[in-house]
């Protein structure tokens, strides 16, 4: 039971120990200070014992993790915004091509003496008078609809 006892003891005490670091601090020969973990092989160095900087009241500890917490939801929000922005974008660009087309087609329809579409055996069918108007009234349309 007493090695139970002095583990118990051993585990009690590292816990209520508060947390240390060793470094070394030594000069070389050209007189540089240097810092390390271990201490060098072939002088003497300074021991120094670090330890860590407890804050002094709760509260500075909740605000340390909340400007964290900020600082992380911010970067979140950029992003998305970043995002709106690329896909507002690209829909703008997909309306203007939309746009240019339907104004093309209106174009060639005004412009070309000679109006036709293809059949089904690939062969060109030229529109009446009547069907070219109604065509370049459906073109007139797709032209106010996409161009806004």
């Amino acid at each position: 039971m007493k090695p139970l006892a002095a583990l118990v003891g051993l585990v009690v005490a590292c816990a209520v120990a508060p947390a240390t670091a060793q470094a070394y601090k030594w000069k070389d020969a050209s007189g540089k200070v240097h810092f390390s973990d271990e201490p060098p092989p072939d002088r003497k160095a300074d021991k120094l014992t670090i330890k860590p900087q407890m804050p002094e009241d709760p509260a500075a500890a909740a605000r340390s993790r909340d400007w964290r917490t900020q600082l992380q939801e911010s970067g979140v929000r950029r992003q998305e915004q970043q995002d709106r922005e690329m896909v507002e974008q690209r829909n703008k660009q997909v309306a203007e091509n939309r746009c240019l087309s339907a104004q093309r087609h209106l174009d060639g329809i005004k412009r070309s003496r000679g109006v036709f579409r293809v059949n089904k055996e690939g062969q060109r069918e030229y529109l009446e008078d009547q069907e070219r108007a109604a065509a370049q009234k459906a073109a007139e349309e797709r032209v106010e609809r996409e161009c806004r």
